[in-house]
Formats: structure tokens, sequence, C-alpha cells
């Protein structure tokens, strides 16, 4: 069996994720990343059954980036279930060409999220923490936010040093969405950037030494939104 989950809203899709590993708690699991994995990898953990459990779960990341090497899932072995994970946006033509049944289940967040996202830039501060406060009225937790904060900067930066093709094969986006990015880039100092960026990096080893998400974010906001050119 092969089952698709895909979307904007990760956090979402990690919960699904999980749900759907109990099902399978007594079998092997496996998670590949295929545009890393070497691909006498990927043939062993789909055509072979597990020596032990009864039966063997392997998670396919990246399975739509260019780099990928997509193995053929309608040969697989009869003891072994897919799941395919992606976080950018799959069109129906790329969904056609999985294998026949495949379940899809897409996890799509609500779109002011994504206008907030796109208004976190230097002077734009008013109109971001607007759209802050209209994204919390949406009950969207913290973790959540951060994580699409890190992945909307980690894109804005790639746009920066390296452009349209790096963010089609490393990031699987739209073409408006590279057009998106590419346009929010020209409004950082790639100095700046790299900065910001680092900045995500360490709330993450913040709040894992117990500070609030919900407090530091706002903080982390205004940082990345005030005019510094103001006193």
């Amino acid at each position: 069996m092969v089952t698709l989950l895909y979307g904007d809203d990760q956090v979402s899709l990690r919960e699904y994720l999980g749900k759907l590993k109990e099902d399978y708690k007594d079998w092997e699991v496996l998670n590949i990343d295929l545009s890393l994995a070497k691909e006498e990898e990927v043939q062993q953990a789909l055509n072979s059954s597990p020596l032990i459990a009864c039966g063997r779960l392997v998670i396919l990341e990246n399975w739509f980036s260019q780099k990928s090497r997509k193995p053929n899932l309608s040969q697989i072995d009869k003891n072994v279930s897919v799941i395919i994970l992606e976080r950018s946006r799959v069109t129906a033509s790329q969904i056609k060409n999985l294998p026949p049944g495949t379940k899809v289940f897409l996890f799509r967040e609500d779109p002011v999220v994504f206008r907030f996202l796109d208004s976190v830039f230097t002077g734009n501060k008013r109109k971001a923490f607007y759209l802050y406060s209209r994204t919390l009225a949406k009950r969207i937790e913290p973790e959540m936010l951060y994580y699409l904060l890190v992945s909307h900067f980690r894109r804005i930066l790639i746009a920066k040093e390296s452009g349209s093709a790096a963010l089609t094969q490393i990031e699987n986006l739209a073409s408006w969405q590279i057009e998106k990015y590419k346009s929010l880039a020209t409004r950082f100092d790639k100095e700046k950037l790299v900065a910001y960026y680092k900045r995500l990096l360490d709330l993450e080893q913040a709040s894992k030494t117990g500070s609030d998400l919900t407090l530091l974010l706002p903080f982390l906001i205004l940082e990345l939104t005030q005019n510094h050119n103001t006193v």
C-alpha cells in the first residue's frame, strides 16, 4: 500500500504520520531521504521482507525532488507499506504518476499564515504584527509558526544565494512560488538575511532549554521587521 502525505501544514501532517505509525507499531520502520540515499539501499528496503517484524513501513521523503531516483512502487514486497512525505505543493499530474490506489492526504494551512510570513521584512513592522495577531486568532501553535518561519527564510536565503534552479531542485517549488521568493529576497541584504536565519535557528535551541516560543516569537518578529535606520 502507498500513501502520500503532503501540504503546507507540516505540524498536522506529522501528527497524522504519528497516528499512522501507531497502526504499524509491530512493524519495522525505515525513514529514507531519496535525494541522499543510495539506490541499493532503497531497493533493499522496498523489495525484501523484514527478518523479525511482521512487516516493514518505509517512509520516503523528497520523492518529487529532481535529485531523487524514484523506485518502482508497483513491484514492492507484499509485506512492505510505503508513505511518501512531501513538504511542498504536489500537482495533479505528479499524483497521477503514483501507483493506482495510492491514498492521498492534503494538509493545507490557512492563507493568513502565509500573508504573515510574506510580511516579515525590515520596515514592515505594523503590517507584520497585524497579520501576526490574526494568525494567533486562528489558534496556530507557536511551534508551527516557528517551523514555517524557518522554512520561509531558508527559501529566501536560497533565492538570494542560488536562484531559481536551486529552489526547484532543493525545495520542489512551483514557478509562482519561485518568483515570490526571488522578489522577497530583494528586500534583504545578504549579510542580514544570513544573520536572521541564524537567529531563527538559535530560537530552536532556546525553546529546547525551556524558553517559551509564545514569548520569544514577538521579539524575533520585532527584530526582523523594525527599521534599523531609525533611532
